[in-house]
């Protein structure tokens, strides 16, 4: 028997789900009427009539209802996926529109260079270490003795150690300051010679003449990289010992030095300093010893015969006079007295003066009364002023007397006169 089912069309306002899921229940109840349906056969005759049967969805008997015993499979879930969904499709008179498929057109490939990798590039390094102290030495390796109001020169030098990594050694750029401490002297600095300023100049002494700032860059190792090496500071220093400074004065001296690399503003640059000196640096000098002033005797003293008969010596011989210059003021320094004294009057045949003979009558034509100065025990005759603004000479013509006693034998007599400037005692 040939069973021919009927379906009818559903209409197609439900949502695509809403649609399987009605066909799926649909082929769900005629599987179900086959199996029940099958068995029975309408015999006429000989031949087999065949039946139209037409079964509508609202017209099937559900299951539950018929009591012949089935064999029930039990139902598994298995979820729906658009690649197993086997629900035939609802058939509609809509025509069916083919999905068109997008050609791609390839395109012309153009030839793939990688670009190259960024080379890094190493962090330049700078590293000094400078020396604890400068070194100087005499200029010519003259004597370090400083005269009193003169100057004396020193060459200096300060060293350090360098090392760099990483770039060239004529970028690095040092950076000196030299400052003394004179303590009350003076002193000038004077930069190193180059080629562009042979003969450098000493600082002012009316400006600040204690300090000097001087720059330079490391010459010769253009496009070399530096390892290690050792830079030096040549400068000059002139002391200038006050007049009359009458006490040794330690010069404080100190150098600092910067490394920089304008050029390579991201070099690391680090300083190490030098273990510290028990005792900050100072140069010593060697004190001159102060000039005196010099006297010297312009002339002679000498009064001649003097007549002397039974009574005595009858006339006294006239005054005379004798110079005495005192030179080299300008370089000795204080007040000195100056001092003239005489030997007494001896005679030839060992005979001598009794009494005091030689008298101081005048200086610079100023009389002095005859007590005041008896030359043999000597006195002071002037007051001398000595130093930068003194005179350099100053000159006294001093006047003599000879004063014989009554009596005293013929013969010929002779004195010693000495003159000495003694430093006065401060006041």
């Amino acid at each position: 028997m040939i069973v021919k089912f009927k379906r009818r069309h559903q209409t197609h306002t439900q949502s695509k789900n809403s649609g399987k899921l009605h066909s799926r229940t649909l082929s769900l109840w005629l599987a179900i009427t086959l199996l029940l349906i099958t068995p029975n056969h309408i015999v006429l005759g000989q031949e087999e009539t065949p039946v139209t049967v037409e079964t509508t969805a609202e017209s099937l008997t559900p299951v539950s209802t018929i009591e012949t015993p089935v064999d029930v499979i039990p139902a598994v879930e298995i979820p729906v996926t658009p690649e197993n969904d086997e629900t035939p499709l609802p058939v509609t008179d809509e025509p069916t529109i083919e999905p068109t498929r997008e050609t791609s057109v390839a395109e012309p490939t153009a030839e793939f260079t990688p670009e190259p990798s960024p080379t890094i590039q190493p962090v330049p390094l700078v590293r000094y270490t400078p020396a604890q102290q400068p070194v100087c030495k005499t200029t010519n390796g003259l004597p370090e003795n400083i005269a009193s109001g003169g100057f004396l020169d020193y060459d200096c030098q300060f060293d350090l150690h360098l090392s760099a990594a990483n770039l060239d050694a004529a970028e690095i750029e040092l950076d000196w300051t030299v400052r003394a401490a004179p303590g009350g002297w003076t002193v000038q600095l004077k930069p190193p010679a180059t080629d562009a300023v042979p003969l450098p100049e000493w600082t002012d002494l009316t400006m600040t003449p204690d300090l000097l700032r001087y720059t330079s860059r490391i010459t010769g190792s253009a496009g070399v990289a530096v390892e290690e090496r050792d830079e030096t500071l040549q400068f000059g220093l002139r002391l200038h010992r006050p007049a009359c400074a009458m006490e040794i004065m330690p010069i404080g001296l100190g150098v600092a030095v910067k490394a920089s690399v304008p050029a390579l503003p991201a070099t690391q640059i680090s300083q190490i300093d030098p273990l510290p000196l028990a005792e900050p640096f100072q140069l010593k000098t060697v004190l001159a010893p102060v000039p005196e002033p010099i006297l010297a005797f312009s002339g002679s003293l000498n009064f001649g015969d003097v007549a002397v008969d039974a009574f005595g010596v009858r006339n006294q011989p006239a005054p005379q006079s004798i110079t005495v210059v005192v030179s080299n003021l300008d370089q000795a320094c204080g007040t000195w007295e100056l001092g003239l004294q005489s030997t007494s009057l001896g005679g030839e045949d060992g005979s001598t003066a009794p009494s005091e003979t030689l008298l101081l009558a005048s200086v610079n034509e100023t009389l002095i009364a005859s007590e005041v100065c008896p030359l043999q025990a000597g006195c002071v005759i002037a007051l001398v002023s000595a130093g930068p603004g003194a005179n350099p000479e100053a000159t006294y013509t001093l006047g003599i007397s000879l004063v014989l006693p009554d009596q005293l034998r013929a013969t010929t007599f002779n004195s010693t006169l000495t003159a000495t400037m003694t430093e006065a005692a401060p006041s």
